[in-house]
């Protein structure tokens, strides 16, 4: 919602606004409401989000896929992916803010 409409709606909640009926306060909201077509064509789909994420993932090596796949998908903290790879948490996360 935009700064607009949310105005707008907040003068109607406060009856700030005086109408004759409801039918004109739904009137006063609609009319309020910006329409912004581009905005339709700049949502991305959850279907292009893994498109995404599997081209990044496969330019990736095995200890690089490992920590993100552990990190943002079974939601591990640093200190179990370090233990299970081996290395130092300075290590993992310096490799996390190269993956970034």
């Amino acid at each position: 919602m935009n700064y607009k409409n949310k105005a707008v709606r907040d003068k109607v909640k406060r009856n700030k606004k005086d109408f004759a009926d409801s039918e004109e306060k739904e009137k006063t909201i609609n009319d309020s409401l910006v329409y912004e077509p581009d905005y339709a064509e700049q949502i991305v789909t959850d279907e292009t989000i893994k498109k995404r994420m599997l081209i990044i993932l496969s330019a990736l090596n095995q200890n690089e896929k490992y920590l993100y796949i552990a990190h943002y998908h079974n939601h591990k903290n640093f200190k179990e992916i370090t233990k299970e790879l081996g290395i130092s948490h300075t290590v993992a996360r310096q490799r996390h803010v190269e993956l970034k």
